[in-house]
Formats: C-alpha cells, sequence, structure tokens
C-alpha cells in the first residue's frame, strides 16, 4: 500500500474510533440513567401501590401495582436494548482498534492466533514466518471461530 494511502486509511480508522468512542460515551451516560428510571420506576411503583391499597380500593391499588410492573417491564426491555447496542459498539471499536494494530504492526495488540503454533518440519514456515507468534497468520487472521483460523493456517501451509 502507497505511504499516502496507508495514511489516509490510518486517518480514517484513528477518525471511526473516535467517533465510536464518543457514541459509547454517550450510550454509557444513557445506561447510567436507565438504571436511575429503572430504581425510580420500582420505588414509585412500590409506594403508590401500598398508597393506594391503603387508602383506596383494593382494585386501585390492583390497577396500581400492574401499572407499576408494566412500567419497570418496559423500563427493563428499552435498558437491555442499550445494552446489546453498546456491546455491539464496543465490538466494532475492538474490531478497529485491531485493524489499527495491523496497519501499525502493532504486534502486542494484535490477538494471537489460538491453535496454529510454528511446524518445523514444515519446508518454508519458520523461514517465512507463516504461523506461530508475530507470523504472517497471526497479521492476516481475523477469525472469528477457530476452525477459521486453523483453515486459514493450513490454506497458508499448502504445499502446492
Amino acid at each position: 500500500m502507497e505511504n499516502s494511502q496507508k495514511q489516509t486509511r490510518l486517518l480514517i480508522l484513528s477518525r471511526h474510533t473516535d467517533r465510536l468512542r464518543r457514541y459509547l460515551d454517550k450510550m454509557e451516560i444513557l445506561n447510567r440513567r436507565f438504571s436511575w428510571v429503572r430504581l425510580a420506576v420500582v420505588v414509585v411503583g412500590g409506594i403508590g401501590t401500598f398508597l393506594t391499597f391503603y387508602f383506596g380500593s383494593a382494585w386501585l391499588g390492583r390497577t396500581t401495582l400492574a401499572l407499576s410492573i408494566a412500567a419497570f417491564a418496559i423500563a427493563v426491555y428499552y435498558h437491555r436494548k442499550l445494552d446489546r447496542i453498546i456491546l455491539r459498539f464496543q465490538i466494532m471499536l475492538q474490531q478497529t482498534h485491531r485493524q489499527l494494530a495491523r496497519m501499525n504492526l502493532d504486534w502486542e495488540h494484535i490477538p494471537l492466533s489460538v491453535g496454529s503454533p510454528s511446524d518445523p518440519e514444515h519446508p518454508f514456515d519458520t523461514d517465512l514466518d507463516l504461523t506461530g507468534e508475530r507470523s504472517i497468520h497471526q497479521l492476516i487472521n481475523s477469525a472469528v471461530s477457530q476452525g477459521g483460523s486453523q483453515r486459514l493456517a493450513d490454506w497458508l501451509l499448502e504445499r502446492r
């Protein structure tokens, strides 16, 4: 890759990382607010239910209890939805960091490929650093599963 193209790509990934981080910060604030909303719904619903049972009728108390439970269930639903969104963005941020590490050859931040140690018996594996630590396999492996990582290692070690 030409140096200016690499610098442009690094800049784009860096900006993307900053945007993801800012968005995650906003989502974390919203996540904390949802925790307080859930607590408020429980406290207000509990006090409201107690007061309507104590000063009102049983029918009104049951209605208040049902409304409190419904409000809590709605708050939990949206809070869990927000948690899933946060998890997705955290994964995107992690993948972007890994991509930046690969571009900069920052070996400490490139995940080590599991299950593909160097094969000293292979005619050119150790000479070309195809597998193992600080290898081509570690550099280009972005497989999600161990099977996919092993398939990539098998392709690199093919003797055709």
